[in-house]
């Protein structure tokens, strides 16, 4: 899609893309709260929204429609790869398998980005914990591996911590499907509730030392494998149940490897103090300025 350009370049249909997507969330906040008036009248919050929706569609159409027809198509890459296997799946009609794609994109484009400044944030304000994933990393090659990133405990404790402290999707919403009393109120089925996971995940009788970094508290005394037994249960950046994000196993897997191969091969520094907004999901507030130097 551009996004690695060496000479930052970008395409301007995925420009477009990244545009509407943010813009998309940012809708989906402002539909939120207040008096809902977009239900009955066409807003300007709703007419953003529908234009998000439309440009996304187009543009991934385009792209899903020239794949398709692209005999010649093949996997340079493992992204790719998932679509490609969507798009040979017999099962699905091609409604099915626009919408699948769709999902992935337009979910993935935001939270994996600011997931991993959210990411970087915290590990480098933290000289000790830096040092700890380079030391996890200090004998694989430039290309790291599924074994390296399999043994990597340490970062996968410090991207827990953070989906704990900083989750970029910091709330689940439900709809109820059957009446309910919550603290006294009464819900009647149909209700839309929204659980804030992140209060939640910073109160001291969930988790000690709530608001503090501290990586350890998600590893077992043997060091083998991240803890996922106490106070886990409230830890939920990519939902729950049935409606888990289906992109929860590829980008667990990005951020491992981004994570690693930026802390083994920069010292990074941040430009500027992160501000956070909050454009239906929790982001970092542009400009993100990074300065990256050889080690």
């Amino acid at each position: 899609m551009g996004f690695l350009s060496t000479d930052g370049s970008q395409p301007e249909n995925i420009k477009l893309l990244a545009g509407a997507v943010k813009q998309l969330f940012i809708s989906q906040r402002d539909s939120y709260y207040g008096f809902g008036l977009w239900k009955y009248l066409p807003t300007k919050t709703y007419r953003d929204f529908t234009a998000s929706e439309e440009i996304i569609y187009n543009v991934v159409s385009d792209i899903i429609d020239n794949t398709a027809s692209d005999d010649d198509a093949s996997c340079d890459d493992d992204l790719k790869c998932v679509f490609l296997e969507i798009l040979k799946n017999d099962q699905l009609d091609i409604r099915e398998k626009k919408s699948a794609i769709i999902d992935f994109i337009a979910a993935g484009i935001e939270t994996l980005a600011n997931t991993l400044i959210f990411n970087l944030h915290y590990i480098i304000k933290d000289p000790f914990c830096l040092s700890r994933i380079r030391e996890e990393f200090q004998n694989s090659s430039e290309l790291i591996y599924q074994d390296d990133l399999s043994k990597a405990t340490y970062t996968k404790a410090c991207i827990q911590e953070v989906y704990r402290l900083q989750p970029t999707a910091f709330c689940l919403a439900r709809l109820l499907e059957e009446e309910t009393t919550l603290s006294d109120y009464n819900l009647k089925a149909g209700t839309i509730v929204i659980c804030h996971s992140m209060l939640a995940c910073r109160k001291e009788e969930n988790f000690k030392d709530a608001k503090k970094f501290k990586p350890e508290r998600w590893i077992q005394n043997n060091n083998l494998h991240v803890n996922t037994e106490s106070g886990s249960g409230i830890v939920i950046p990519f939902g729950s149940g049935k409606r888990t994000c289906p992109g929860k196993r590829f980008v667990n897997l990005e951020l491992i490897l981004l994570v690693a191969k930026l802390c083994k091969t920069f010292d990074i520094t941040f430009m500027n103090e992160m501000e956070i907004d909050c454009e239906f999901l929790l982001v970092a507030k542009p400009p993100v300025n990074l300065i990256l130097k050889d080690i």
